[in-house]
């Protein structure tokens, strides 16, 4: 899906209009694809192997139209939608992307109309409650009120490659979406950004020497989620962690991290407490 505007907003539209990709081969030819596919998501080699990735840029984009409507890009601290998610693959590997990068449908990227280029976002699949975290490096989807593109790869890991579409949440990850864009104005390529996406996604669980910040503990798990839904439109590793006290109780912390040193959970500790939680502390992870 080339969205590079304005040279290519006829191509996107085409595109976008078209129905899931499943649906458009022949029954023979989706089927020597879909071994193919089968076969290159099982494989653990690097998707940037087959694909020379010219260096990408930071871009929000002016406002534009498409078929008599407007689309406003714009840096947001905060966003979230529903709505129907679909893929593109096959037809677009290999072009290139709106923010100058080679489209890979192996990686875990997306196109979204008006989020900036990379923005991170975390998709979360409504009807399964599987979810992905994957980079938005290009624009579109325009049809049928879609509201965000999935490479293939991505589609596959939500489980919904093979009928098309699938009702999603959208949501930005604002802090590694921050870092992820400083990469890409000091010059830093597609491969530099995603190593550091593999590091936020592979760093839920760090093990001992890892400190937290603990921004409250209840006994009810619903005020727990209450607190852990605010703090996660200001921070983007929010979990609410259960354990069971010595007397027997069950208890429900909210933390945010994890940080590689004290230095720097204390650091989130200060920008914890200034959206709220005045008595947040760090604490140190046990394993």
């Amino acid at each position: 899906m080339s969205h590079i505007l304005p040279l290519l907003l006829a191509l996107a539209i085409g595109a976008c209009a078209l129905p899931p990709e499943p649906a458009q081969r022949t029954a023979k030819t989706a089927e020597r694809s879909e071994k193919t596919v089968d076969r290159r998501l099982g494989v653990s080699a690097s998707p940037y192997r087959a694909l020379t990735y010219n260096v990408s840029s930071y871009k929000v984009g002016k406002p534009y139209k498409i078929a008599e409507r407007w689309y406003r890009p714009k840096e947001y601290e905060t966003f979230s939608e529903t709505g129907i998610a679909s893929w593109y693959g096959h037809k677009f590997h290999s072009r290139q992307t709106a923010n100058g990068e080679v489209f890979n449908m192996y990686a875990m990227t997306a196109a979204h109309r008006v989020l900036p280029l990379p923005s991170v976002v975390r998709v979360t699949d409504l009807g399964n409650g599987r979810s992905v975290v994957v980079r938005i490096n290009d624009r579109g989807p325009y049809a049928n009120e879609r509201i965000i593109d999935l490479s293939l790869t991505a589609a596959e890991k939500l489980g919904f490659r093979r009928k098309g579409v699938t009702r999603v949440r959208v949501e930005l990850l604002p802090e590694l979406s921050r870092k992820v864009a400083q990469i890409a104005k000091s010059g830093g390529g597609a491969r530099k950004q995603d190593r550091l996406i593999a590091q936020f996604v592979r760093g839920g669980s760090p093990g001992p020497g890892f400190y937290y910040v603990q921004a409250g503990t209840f006994r009810d798990r619903r005020n727990a989620e209450t607190m852990a839904n605010r703090l996660r439109y200001h921070f983007d590793r929010v979990e609410v962690h259960t354990s069971t006290a010595a007397n027997g109780r069950i208890l429900h912390r909210v933390r945010i991290g994890p940080e590689s040193s004290r230095q720097s959970a204390a650091a989130l500790q200060a920008r914890v407490k200034a959206q709220g939680p005045r008595d947040a502390f760090v604490v140190r992870s046990t394993g």
